[in-house]
């Protein structure tokens, strides 16, 4: 049996997806990474609480580049095209 390879439109209905999948997982790290910036205005933070909100803005950071890219492709193939 062999496998078709994707067509376009079913790379862009897998991309939808993926959108979907990140901004769920991002949803709860975003959520821990305001509640450290929250304790860090109260008090200082551990080294190890502060190497775990190093390492969440860098995951956050690097899932926002991705999705910008990402969105980017989903709009150019639903923009209209020029006649």
């Amino acid at each position: 049996m062999t496998m078709r390879k994707p067509n376009y439109t079913q790379k862009i209905s897998e991309l939808k997806n993926e959108i979907e999948t990140v901004e769920k997982f991002m949803a709860p790290k975003v959520k821990e990474a305001e509640d450290l910036d929250a304790l860090r205005k109260v008090r200082h933070l551990t080294l190890e609480e502060l190497r775990h909100a190093d390492e969440l803005i860098e995951y956050i950071h690097d899932k926002n580049c991705w999705l910008v890219k990402a969105r980017a492709e989903l709009n150019a193939f639903y923009k209209p095209a020029v006649a």
